[in-house]
């Protein structure tokens, strides 16, 4: 184990965000292993068994991401936080539903979402009762919920476009609306 990784590992995981597999070079544009992953990936039994020990467990995602779980009473075990971010992934797709934007501009590198498309949603009079109540009312939102959680980054346009976990959640509403529509 690398101690200097592993303190970064454990600051992201314990604030709740996510470890991706890949990460954009901004500059280039061209997505790269993530350091951080490889070391956990590595030395996974070591990472689990230290976490498991603070009363989290280490979970691996599809081979893409790795995040904390902690067991809790609640049934649904889902923070506030959680909650902010499934929002803001709803409503990033409503909004390109509703636009005609093609879904696949959130996952493509060269494409995303712009800045100022991802913020107008903040503004609009359609979501403002849902953004009220989830308190998702700073124009910075997307960068404080979801890229610091790893689940949006940045192409080298500077447009939103998601991560590895981004994705898998993307994934995952489609093939629950495709099981909805079957019934």
């Amino acid at each position: 184990m690398n101690l200097n990784i592993s303190k970064e590992i454990f600051s992201q995981l314990i604030k709740g965000c996510y470890i991706n597999k890949d990460i954009i070079d901004t500059d280039t544009n061209i997505i790269e292993d993530n350091n951080l992953y490889n070391e956990i990936d590595k030395n996974f039994q070591d990472y689990y068994n230290i976490y498991e020990s603070l009363g989290y467990e280490l979970k691996h995602e599809i081979d893409n991401f790795f995040y904390l779980y902690k067991e809790t009473d609640d049934e649904l075990n889902i923070d506030r936080g959680q909650l902010k971010e499934y929002i803001l992934i709803l409503l990033l797709i409503r909004y390109c539903l509703e636009n005609k934007i093609p879904i696949n501009n959130l996952t493509s590198i060269d494409k995303g979402i712009e800045q100022k498309v991802a913020k107008s949603i903040l503004t609009s009079e359609k979501y403002k009762d849902i953004l009220m109540v989830s308190e998702l009312n700073s124009e910075h939102v997307f960068n404080t919920v979801l890229m610091n959680k790893n689940i949006i980054e940045l192409n080298n346009k500077q447009n939103y476009i998601f991560t590895n976990i981004g994705k898998y959640i993307l994934e995952y509403l489609i093939q629950e609306e495709k099981k909805n529509h079957k019934e």
